[in-house]
């Protein structure tokens, strides 16, 4: 499995907004699931300060 050239907010579509909370500056913690080539995926929680 292989994210290479591949977006992670089509992947991953949960961390799209948490990721623009973080780019506005917020604080931000969270798991995110989604598929990759049609296999489950899970990014391990994520703290962003």
């Amino acid at each position: 499995m292989s994210l290479v050239g591949e977006s992670l907010y089509r992947a991953f579509p949960a961390i799209t907004e948490p990721v623009r909370r973080v780019l506005a500056g917020e604080r931000v913690s969270f798991t995110g699931t989604g598929e990759v080539e049609g296999e489950p995926g899970v990014l391990p929680e994520l703290r962003f300060f």
